[in-house]
């Protein structure tokens, strides 16, 4: 008896072991913002992201300090549906000091 007992605390033990090992998903996080346009000034979504693209990297933000680092655009809700009048997009600047800083320290950007 004691060795079932015993056999099935191993088995747990193992169990739980198992469980605590599974790696976890990354958190991530998601800027990318859902947008509808009028289908008459764009046919499709590659239209739309290449004139949002464009956008981006001419838009001048009002704070000082900051640079174009990239731009996205994905055609389609977030089930992929209505690629041709909706898309998710973010613009992304980034503040001059960091590159700066980056330069000091003698990094790179990945």
């Amino acid at each position: 008896m004691a060795r079932i007992t015993l056999n099935i605390i191993s088995l747990l033990f193992v169990a739980l072991v198992g469980l605590i090992a599974v790696p976890q998903p990354a958190a991530a996080y998601d800027f990318r913002v859902l947008v509808k346009w009028n289908h008459s000034q764009y046919k499709t979504g590659d239209e739309f992201c290449t004139a949002w693209k464009a956008a981006c990297r001419s838009f001048k933000p009002k704070q000082a300090g900051f640079f174009f680092l990239g731009a996205v655009c994905e055609p389609g809700d977030y089930k992929g549906k209505h690629p041709n009048t909706e898309a998710k997009v973010t613009c992304i600047f980034q503040v001059a000091e960091t590159e700066g800083l980056a330069k000091e320290l003698n990094l790179r950007f990945v």
